[in-house]
């Protein structure tokens, strides 16, 4: 491998050298149902196309479930490791997360990893540098919800989105979610895994069924065991020549590294999730969700510290 040239810094910075240490996550996920069949196109279309034709392994969806997570960071470190450009910013995050699966030719799991797509974000700093440095497909975001730790009432996500695209079309700023929460619900107070034993369980529970026969749910305790959890991203540039075509593109994965847990669980109460019929944010058809208002299938709330670490390029092309 050729060495790489030093990145030239400039004034006004844009982008900013991982790791980044994040600290006072908040977060909420909510788990939908989609169709395996969509989310392998995902992956074939997103990720595989741009294997090369030697390598063994595919990616492929895990299970026919997605997650919306909504993620309150209170601070991520940036330069914590080299101390250049040090300092702390706040950032709210929005996503659709896909568990998805590294497959050798034989149909066994190599490792697992999360897919995140649809991301928003709330300051250009962390769109840019998740773009170029991992591949994260982040846009700007205005989100607001209300709630309190391990309480979620309701959450609304408004960005630029074309609704119908044409020569009458129009990029403007429109509402893309709605979360509201609609009643207690059976579980009215919830309920706190109180141990590592207690969210071990549950989450072996939930993907047990998933893909059997695989190892599937051994993989993902060991995941929660080990408190980390690599992810997987299409990292591309559009040609300044030819802009339909890329001038560089590559799946990366990084790993993420949990620290402190300070609590988690399961949301209590019912939720209703509505999604907009937006041409330009098409993630109904395209992860095969069952409608635009897709039925919660669970909810949890979790509080920890975590590491997003450099990364790894698995198969790169350039132009």
């Amino acid at each position: 491998m050729r060495p790489l040239p030093e990145f030239i810094e400039l004034g006004a910075p844009q982008t900013f050298a991982a790791p980044y240490d994040i600290r006072e996550c908040r977060c909420y996920g909510f788990m939908l149902r989609a169709d395996i069949g969509a989310l392998h196109r995902f992956c074939d279309g997103y990720l595989n196309a741009v294997a090369p034709p030697e390598a063994g392994e595919r990616y492929r969806a895990a299970m026919d479930r997605v997650m919306l997570v909504y993620s309150d960071m209170g601070r991520v470190v940036i330069g914590g490791a080299s101390g250049y450009r040090q300092f702390t910013v706040p950032e709210i995050d929005v996503a659709f997360w896909i568990p998805v699966a590294a497959v050798t030719p034989a149909g066994t799991i190599s490792r697992l990893l999360w897919l995140m797509t649809y991301v928003s974000v709330d300051n250009v700093w962390a769109t840019v540098s998740g773009r170029e440095i991992y591949g994260f497909p982040k846009g700007l975001a205005k989100v607001e919800s209300v709630g309190r730790v391990g309480e979620l009432e309701s959450l609304t996500l408004d960005t630029i989105a074309v609704e119908r695209f044409g020569p009458e079309g129009r990029a403007a700023i429109q509402r893309f979610l709605t979360l509201t929460k609609t009643g207690p619900g059976p579980g009215v107070a919830g309920r706190v895994w109180r141990s590592m034993g207690e969210t071990l369980s549950e989450a072996a529970a939930l993907v047990s069924g998933a893909w059997p026969g695989a190892g599937l749910a051994a993989q993902f305790v060991d995941l929660l065991r080990n408190k980390r959890y690599p992810m997987v991203f299409l990292k591309q540039f559009r040609d300044i020549e030819e802009s339909s075509r890329a001038c560089y593109q590559a799946v990366t994965e990084a790993p993420v590294n949990i620290g402190a847990m300070r609590g988690a669980g399961l949301l209590a109460g019912d939720y209703r999730l509505e999604i907009a019929k937006l041409e330009s944010h098409p993630v109904v058809e395209e992860l095969g969700l069952e409608s635009h208002t897709p039925r919660i299938l669970s909810a949890f709330h979790a509080d920890f510290d975590f590491e997003m670490g450099c990364g790894k390029t698995i198969w790169e092309r350039r132009g």
